[in-house]
């Protein structure tokens, strides 16, 4: 049982982790975020990879002609929250030996 709670914990950092990628990337895009300054140019080849397999399933939203909000991206991070929580339940992460009996 130790071990699938080595992979929950795993699978749960690396949730984290691309989750914040993806977070910053919405950011910087939203605020229109230059992307000729290194970190930002960084941060979107980072995000690349991850975002690709939901490029262009939504339209972006566009605010006062300035902030942009990548749909596609919102909806790569709510999916791979889903599938990293469904993946630690499968594996143990939650629930465990603080479960209570009722008699």
């Amino acid at each position: 049982m130790a071990a699938k709670s080595f992979f929950a914990k795993w699978i749960s950092i690396i949730v984290e982790i691309i989750e914040a990628i993806i977070g910053i990337h919405i950011l910087l895009k939203l605020f229109g975020a230059n992307s000729g300054v290194p970190f930002v140019n960084w941060m979107y080849h980072l995000s690349a990879p991850l975002l690709a397999p939901f490029k262009g399933i939504f339209e972006n939203m566009v605010f006062n002609e300035e902030y942009v909000l990548d749909l596609s991206a919102v909806f790569a991070l709510v999916v791979y929250g889903i599938v990293g929580y469904l993946i630690m339940m499968l594996l143990g992460g939650f629930g465990g030996k603080g479960k209570s009996r009722r008699r």
